[in-house]
């Protein structure tokens, strides 16, 4: 996978550092931000903010942190969407990683909503108490 580069954002990380194609960074909310803009894909964990947004990107893999129902939970529902998650990184991880870099990203027909539509739906469908 040496042809890719891989930008890896670490909480061990005190300060960027390169090894070949890696490039590790400290956790930093702006460098963090910017990195999805030029990348190719994001391989994360399976939370809800990142592959939430990472969701826009359209190349995603997700790899759910062990013993986190919450994450198992979301890992499913973004199967559902189409998006490549893996239980664990294996042996065969560089292979499973290199292909999904080589191909390309899947079309997703993603309902998006405004937030506005969305509360009002929420709002509207509650009932009232009288």
């Amino acid at each position: 996978i040496r042809q890719w580069k891989f930008e890896i954002f670490s909480r061990q990380a005190r300060q960027v550092s390169e090894f070949a194609n890696l490039r590790l960074l400290p956790v930093d909310k702006a460098l963090f931000n910017r990195s999805p803009i030029t990348c190719h894909g994001v391989i994360c964990g399976a939370g809800f903010e990142t592959p939430a947004e990472a969701l826009y990107l359209d190349k995603i893999i997700a790899i759910p942190i062990r013993g986190q129902y919450e994450q198992i939970c979301n890992a499913a529902a973004l199967r559902r969407l189409d998006v490549t998650c893996l239980d664990s990184i294996h042996p065969d991880f560089p292979f499973v990683i290199l292909r999904w870099l080589e191909l390309p990203a899947p079309l997703r027909r993603i309902p998006f909503r405004p937030t506005r539509e969305i509360v009002e739906a929420m709002f509207g469908a509650a009932p009232v108490n009288g």
